[in-house]
C-alpha cells in the first residue's frame, strides 16, 4: 500500500468538504436552513480527510521535526472540524447560539491545526513547499475568519456576520485546493507515487527540472574551465 496515496486522498477529500462546507454556507446566506445541513456533511467530509492525511502521515514518518508537527496539525484541524459538524447540526435542529458557540471553537482549533501545518512546512525542504505553506495558511486565516463572522451574528450582527463567515468557508477552499495541489505536485516530483523515492534536490538521472537544474549548472562550471585553459 502506498501511503503517499492515501495522503493525496486525504488531502482531496477534505479539498472536496470545504467545497461542500463553503456551498453550505452561501445557502445559509441565502437564509435557507437546509445550508447547516451541507455545512455539516462538509465539515465531517474534512475531518475525514484530515484523519486519512494524519493516519498514512504517521505510516511514513521520517523523524523530522517539520513533519511532526504538520501531522500534530492534521489531528488538531480534524478535532475542529468534528466540532463544526455538531455545531452545524445543532444549528440545524433550531439551537442557533449554541451552535454559532461550538462554532466559534471549532473555527479557532481548527485554524490552529492548519497554522501548525503551514509552521511545519516551513521547516521542511523540498519542492513546492512554499505553495504547501501558502495553502495551509490560508486555511487558517479563513477560519479565523469564519470565528469573526460568527462573534459578530453572536452580537446580533447579521448583515456583518454572515458575509464574513462565508467569505472565510471560500478562502479555506482556496487554501485546501492550494495545499492539495501542492502536496500532488512535491509527491510526483520526488516519484513518491511510483515508490522510487528521489533525494531532493539533486535526483539523478530522472528528468525532473531539479535534474536539469544540476546539469545546467555543471554545464556552465565545465564551460569555465575550458575557458580557463
Amino acid at each position: 500500500m502506498n501511503h503517499y496515496v492515501n495522503i493525496l486522498t486525504g488531502a482531496w477529500v477534505q479539498v472536496a468538504g470545504t467545497v461542500i462546507a463553503a456551498v453550505g454556507e452561501t445557502v445559509i446566506l441565502k437564509g435557507e436552513q437546509r445550508g447547516f445541513r451541507l455545512v455539516s456533511i462538509g465539515n465531517g467530509f474534512e475531518a475525514a480527510g484530515n484523519g486519512i492525511q494524519g493516519t498514512a502521515s504517521l505510516r511514513v514518518f521520517d523523524g523530522t521535526e517539520g513533519e511532526r508537527i504538520r501531522i500534530a496539525g492534521d489531528w488538531i484541524q480534524g478535532g475542529g472540524n468534528a466540532a463544526n459538524v455538531v455545531a452545524a447540526e445543532l444549528q440545524y435542529g433550531g439551537e442557533e447560539e449554541a451552535g454559532l458557540i461550538l462554532d466559534v471553537k471549532g473555527d479557532v482549533v481548527q485554524a490552529v491545526g492548519a497554522g501548525l501545518e503551514a509552521y511545519g512546512g516551513t521547516l521542511l525542504e523540498g519542492p513546492y513547499i512554499d505553495l504547501l505553506v501558502s495553502g495551509n495558511t490560508i486555511q487558517a486565516l479563513g477560519c479565523i475568519l469564519e470565528g469573526i463572522g460568527e462573534v459578530l451574528i453572536i452580537k446580533g450582527d447579521e448583515e456583518t456576520g454572515l458575509p464574513v463567515t462565508t467569505f472565510g468557508s471560500y478562502a479555506q477552499v482556496a487554501g485546501a485546493l492550494m495545499a492539495a495541489v501542492a502536496l500532488t505536485k512535491r509527491y510526483e516530483e520526488e516519484g513518491l507515487l511510483v515508490g522510487e523515492k528521489r533525494v531532493y534536490p539533486f535526483n539523478q538521472g530522472d528528468g525532473t527540472i531539479w535534474e536539469k537544474m544540476r546539469n545546467a549548472e555543471t554545464t556552465k562550471s565545465q564551460g569555465r574551465r575550458m575557458a580557463d585553459v
